[in-house]
């Protein structure tokens, strides 16, 4: 017996399978399969990517800290005007965007006058003001090593060095979590690929 039926036109109806429901259960069961399987690899990528990221930061940060600190320590004072402010427009691989300002300043030391570019000392708001007098810290053997001497400048450079610590910290917990998952698995794939075919076994032909 054929399993259509004949409509009154004589056309032929065929009984579509039924795609099944999506509940919440199922989603989350899914989700958490592709967690399963892809979060470690992902994890390792991205754990050093960010990981790359906070070493060079921290770099940055840690070296501009320890110069004001010497400076504070060792070099001299002095007043200084903030003769204009330097503007950079950033765009993000997302769409964001943002800002970032440093002051130029202007200051006399021993009779000479010069400017410097306090890039260190950048911000992604309107701190700066150009006219605004500042005190800075500056190298009594290089008069034009500069730097901001205000509390909350250096305080702004301690609280980056603790951001890049933290994300450093963080994707080292991470790296640690996934990358020896990622390796047990990557190994385990190549080890499966070596095993030879038992006997006797062909290749499927596809037509």
């Amino acid at each position: 017996m054929s399993s259509t039926k004949r409509g009154g036109r004589g056309r032929t109806r065929r009984r579509g399978r039924r795609r099944p429901k999506l509940t919440w259960s199922g989603f989350w069961r899914g989700l958490g399969g592709v967690v399963h399987d892809a979060g470690p690899r992902y994890g390792s990528l991205f754990g050093s990517l960010f990981l790359l990221v906070a070493v060079v930061g921290l770099l940055g940060a840690g070296s501009s800290l320890q110069q004001n600190t010497e400076l504070r320590a060792h070099g001299g004072r002095t007043d200084a005007v903030v003769v204009r402010v330097e503007r950079v427009h950033h765009t993000g691989y997302r769409g964001g965007s943002w800002n970032e300002y440093w002051p130029v300043t202007r200051q006399t030391v021993d009779g000479e006058t010069f400017e410097a570019s306090l890039r260190r000392y950048a911000v992604h708001d309107d701190t700066y003001r150009r006219g605004e007098h500042v005190t800075v810290l500056y190298d009594t053997h290089h008069h034009r090593t500069v730097a901001l001497a205000s509390d909350e400048a250096r305080d702004r450079l301690v609280g980056r060095v603790r951001g890049r610590i933290v994300l450093g910290g963080s994707m080292l917990v991470v790296l640690a979590v996934c990358l020896p998952i990622d390796i047990r698995r990557t190994v385990a794939k190549r080890r499966a690929g070596r095993r030879p075919k038992p006997a006797g076994t062909a290749r499927r032909r596809v037509r």
